[in-house]
């Protein structure tokens, strides 16, 4: 198994635990379960590992969150699910942009996948032509479920990451607009009121009061954050407003792609290029602003 050789099955059971914890329905065992988790996790063999280290900032973050550390154990209890989600977002991190990409360049994922576009025809979803690129072809329902893919996602991600322009929230938008379509199938699907709510708190926590300055992470008006985060509703329609006014900015992005990805081989895509051609942009906006800066000094006499 590609987990098992690669040494990364380590990431995928942190996710998973976390994710557990977080949709846990028995609050009484909540710390032990939290204890548990970072026992297994928060150590130097994994999130604190001299030879392979989380990023230095995120490590700070823990530590931050959590109020310190005595030895191995985050010292406030109240933070540690904070510090969990931080530890969750990292784990996920690995798996989407480091895991992932290996895998799908794997000979055996590589011949399952060929066998699979032979059979359903996938190229047609990835190479759209421009007659029919247009904003009625794309829905909230065809952009998840293009979404579902993992070569997809994983190229979508990528794109966003080299285009997302300074102070913006690009991959931020995706991300909260596929966890509240992910948080409507739960609904859908009968959940107890206490797993949504556990649900909809993590996004709120993640999107709206992150812990990571500012609180806000997504591009929606402090209006429709505050009447998310005031809500009492347990129901996805919490999000309603906030989705909406992501969506448009969701709605573009997945278009922009369709058209970047539009002629070529989905598993090779021009991300080289497209990088060196967004690092001259924003050089150039650089220089522009610097010769802005220095014809309006006045000069000294």
């Amino acid at each position: 198994m590609f987990l098992n050789e690669e040494s990364a099955i380590q990431d995928l059971r942190c996710w998973e635990e976390i994710e557990k914890f977080h949709s846990s329905m028995h609050p009484e065992k909540e710390e032990a379960t939290a204890r548990q988790i970072e026992k297994r996790f928060l150590h130097k063999n994994y999130l604190f590992d001299s030879q392979n280290p989380a990023k230095r900032e995120l490590q700070l973050k823990v530590i931050s969150v959590g109020g310190g550390m005595y030895g191995e154990k985050i010292l406030l209890l109240q933070h540690l699910s904070d510090v969990l989600r931080e530890v969750q977002m990292y784990a996920r991190d690995r798996l989407e942009k480091k895991w992932l990409p290996e895998f799908l360049e794997t000979p055996e994922f590589k011949k399952r996948h060929s066998v699979k576009r032979q059979t359903n025809n996938r190229r047609s979803s990835i190479k759209v032509s421009e007659t029919n690129l247009n904003i009625s072809k794309w829905n909230v329902s065809s952009i998840y479920k293009g979404l579902q893919d993992d070569v997809t996602y994983v190229n979508f991600m990528e794109y966003l990451t080299i285009t997302q322009e300074p102070g913006q929230y690009d991959v931020n938008n995706v991300l909260f607009w596929i966890e509240v379509q992910r948080c409507k199938e739960m609904e859908a699907g009968g959940i107890t009121d206490i797993i949504l709510t556990k649900k909809m708190n993590a996004i709120i926590n993640c999107y709206f009061l992150s812990p990571v300055l500012p609180q806000l992470q997504i591009n929606v008006t402090k209006e429709i954050a505050s009447g998310v985060i005031k809500s009492a509703r347990v129901s996805v329609q919490t999000f309603k407003d906030a989705e909406a006014a992501v969506y448009k900015d969701v709605m573009k992005l997945w278009i922009q792609f369709q058209e970047f990805c539009s002629g070529y081989n989905e598993n090779i895509l021009p991300f080289d290029k497209l990088r060196k051609h967004c690092d001259r942009r924003r050089d150039n906006v650089l220089s522009e602003q610097q010769c802005l800066t220095v014809n309006r000094k006045p000069i000294s006499r």
